[in-house]
């Protein structure tokens, strides 16, 4: 199978939920979260006009990488134009982050870039998304936020909800199973087979980490997507206040065609 979609976010550093279901931060960034998510599982392979398009309207900006020195994500330097349909190859979406970011090379400047974003209370994604004759052939996807905000936990938990709910409507699961492990008790990591009973573990979360892992079929073909994140607990907030970081919590979910599963 040639199509992939795979989104990452880096470790996901989190609060306890609110138990309203609320968290503070703008609307249209959480918007833009849940609806990424949501589209996910049936992007892949989409037109590439129409993926841009649906970006942009969540209020994405896009740019472009040249050849040139190396730079984050083992990319190259940045261009100053964007590209427009026909789109091909490698285009970046960015929210709330400014597109230096791509470019930087100190921790300083990534470090001030970072506590920026923080004290702003937004939501910054990065979206890297490949187009191969006209359609998204793969995607990755990188989010942060102020670890202070109130019910932060239930930005990532909404996230799963609307990646899990976008699985296509003909989609058989083959295998579901995810984890939490609450470092605040002594009990071992507790396993689940059955989304609610997971979203019921997560709302408890405290101090440790949970992770979710999907396998289906949908049209004929195989996919997997995993979700995962870890509650920010004091010694990490130490760390960072160390380095001058304010704290932060930046999240991950992947998915993948049938032919790149791997399940841990």
């Amino acid at each position: 199978m040639k199509k992939l979609m795979y989104l990452a976010m880096a470790a996901v550093l989190l609060m306890a939920c609110d138990p309203n279901g609320r968290v503070d931060v703008p609307g249209n960034d959480k918007k833009a979260l849940n609806q990424s998510a949501s589209k996910a599982l049936t992007m892949i392979g989409g037109s590439a006009t129409q993926v841009d398009k649906d970006l942009l309207n969540l209020g994405f900006t896009k740019t472009i990488l040249m050849e040139g020195a190396p730079v984050r994500f083992n990319q190259s330097a940045m261009a100053q134009t964007t590209p427009e349909p026909p789109l091909e190859g490698r285009v970046y979406y960015l929210l709330n982050v400014p597109s230096r970011w791509l470019v930087m090379s100190s921790d300083d400047e990534m470090h001030a870039l970072i506590n920026e974003l923080v004290e702003s209370k937004r939501v910054g994604i990065i979206i890297k998304v490949e187009y191969y004759d006209g359609k998204l052939n793969s995607a990755s996807c990188q989010v942060m936020v102020n670890a202070d905000v109130k019910g932060v936990n239930n930005l990532f938990a909404g996230a799963s909800r609307s990646l899990y709910g976008g699985m296509p409507k003909d989609a058989k699961i083959n295998r579901y199973e995810a984890y939490v492990q609450n470092e605040q008790s002594e009990e071992k990591e507790a396993s689940f087979n059955k989304r609610e009973d997971f979203d019921a573990a997560l709302a408890s979360l405290e101090i440790g980490y949970a992770r979710e892992n999907c396998r289906f079929e949908a049209d004929g073909k195989g996919a997997f997507y995993t979700i995962s994140w870890s509650v920010l607990d004091s010694e990490t907030r130490k760390e960072y206040e160390n380095k001058g970081v304010l704290p932060f919590c930046a999240g991950s979910f992947s998915i993948f065609d049938e032919a790149n599963i791997v399940i841990d």
